[in-house]
């Protein structure tokens, strides 16, 4: 992972009822009502501000989006049944090449679950431990990207929980950002 969870345990407190007291972490009005629990943010609204976030204090500038066809990658129909991937295209949030790990952030999933079909579609890819990406003329390239592995990153513990059994099945590393505003992982129940 591009910040060493670590890295976030010694870092300052930030005042629970002032989220926006670090530079680092300074969100929209928006933004902030909805950390605060306000009904009245949609919840794109608050997946952009979450992912804003992520990649200034996770990221770092690292990553981009990784973005994979299912005619480029027949490898991934694992049961021979032309389903591999079933979008036209599956895209990440954030994908580090470093790494080789896709990450994907969720904002505002408290008493919701996450898309099932995305989190083993990743596992497809996981477990295949590549996929081939376009370049920039739309051809397939040659080599292919290395997956070594799949994150979550929600925006607080109470989504990570309520995803957990779904994603530990395939393995995935689970985190959440904590009301101090740094990264955590998820332990077991």
């Amino acid at each position: 992972m591009p910040l060493d969870i670590q890295d976030h345990k010694d870092a300052p407190a930030v005042k629970e009822d002032d989220i926006t007291s670090a530079p680092s972490e300074q969100l929209s009005e928006r933004g902030r009502r909805a950390m605060q629990g306000h009904r009245e943010v949609r919840s794109a609204e608050k997946g952009s501000d979450f992912e804003g976030w992520a990649r200034e204090n996770i990221f770092k500038g690292e990553g981009r989006r990784l973005t994979v066809y299912p005619e480029d990658n027949p490898h991934l129909d694992k049961l021979g049944d032309g389903i591999g991937i079933s979008k036209k295209r599956r895209q990440s949030d954030a994908f580090v090449d470093d790494y080789g790990e896709i990450y994907e952030l969720k904002a505002g999933y408290k008493h919701s679950s996450i898309d099932k079909e995305q989190a083993y579609e990743y596992s497809l890819m996981q477990e295949a431990g590549k996929v081939y990406e376009r370049d920039e003329s739309g051809k397939r390239r040659k080599d292919p990207t290395e997956i070594t592995g799949v994150s979550y990153i929600f925006d607080n513990q109470e989504g990570a929980k309520a995803n957990q059994l779904e994603l530990e099945q395939y393995g995935f590393g689970i985190f959440y950002r904590d009301e101090h505003g740094r990264l955590q992982q998820l332990k077991d129940k």
